[in-house]
């Protein structure tokens, strides 16, 4: 079953060390593009975060949304880089002592610390730590986020059935009507030379040639034959369990085509009138295919 690009999905586990909270919420979209927001000390996960994410979602724009609530007594691991500290520590004596010989007051252990590098949390000990509890609240958001996408792309499936059931029996009647527009043609042709030779005789090989000549560019068999067949094609594809947004894409182009042949070449009122109302159906189609991944 086909999806949405729109959905939403919210996922929490409540661990021993960490209460984490995941939102996740998609919109369309022509790639799959993920923005993270999250506590600034699990950025370095933002790759593993969007590599999980990527396969439930194929496009669409994904906003994740997460919140981190350490618990009482949760302690991190802090290490220190000696070899760097030292060399900072060097360049900062050199500071302090043009410091003190302008006369300016400072303090080297605060201001090493500000060094970048020097103190940094235990990343491999965080990551087997956060990463447990927030794999399972990530994985509860996208399971609820898939169901929702599931749900919605259920809806517009129907929908665009509906569309395509109504241009469907348009078609038809357009194909009825193509066996008497050549007969009343002819009938139409035949008053007219008539009326405008009066008393002579009409060359009847003459107006036979005029018909079998509008019959030829009237024509609209094979159009309709494809277009049966591109429709066939469409609800086969709604039923396909990957991404077929651009495939479907394709396919209404090529009914949306079909459509506009039939209608440059139908010399008919009754025709052009079913025409535009199935080019009505197809473009409610167009604006539903935007929402599907």
């Amino acid at each position: 079953m086909i999806k949405s690009m729109t959905g939403y999905g919210r996922g929490k586990q409540v661990g021993e060390e960490y209460e984490v909270s995941v939102e996740i919420k998609t919109v369309n979209h022509r790639y799959c593009d993920i923005a993270v927001r999250a506590p600034r000390e699990i950025m370095f996960l933002e790759d593993k975060i969007k590599k999980t994410i990527r396969q439930y979602v194929a496009r669409g724009r994904v906003e994740v949304f997460i919140n981190i609530a350490k618990k009482e007594g949760n302690r991190f691991q802090v290490k220190m880089d000696k070899n760097l500290a030292t060399a900072y520590l060097q360049a900062v004596k050199e500071l302090e002592e043009l410091a003190f010989k302008q006369n300016i007051g400072c303090s080297f252990p605060p201001l090493l610390a500000r060094f970048p590098d020097i103190i940094s949390i235990d990343k491999e000990e965080y990551l087997t730590s956060i990463w447990q509890d927030l794999s399972l609240a990530l994985q509860e958001a996208l399971d609820n986020l898939v169901k929702s996408r599931e749900d919605e792309g259920r809806e517009l499936a129907l929908s665009m059935q509906e569309c395509l059931l109504k241009a469907d029996t348009l078609v038809q009647n357009i194909e009825e009507r193509t066996s008497s527009v050549v007969e009343e043609y002819r009938k139409r042709l035949q008053e007219r030379v008539a009326e405008f030779l009066q008393e002579q005789e009409i060359e009847e090989s003459r107006l036979l040639m005029e018909v079998v000549i509008f019959a030829e560019k009237s024509d609209i068999t094979e159009e309709l034959v494809r277009f049966k067949s591109h429709n066939k094609a469409f609800l086969m594809t709604l039923q396909q369990k990957e991404p077929v947004g651009r495939k479907m894409d394709f396919i209404v182009q090529e009914i949306y085509r079909e459509i506009n042949t039939i209608a440059s070449k139908a010399n008919d009122y009754e025709i052009s009138s079913r025409v535009v109302e199935i080019k009505s159906e197809i473009e409610k189609i167009r604006e539903q295919l935007q929402n599907i991944e």
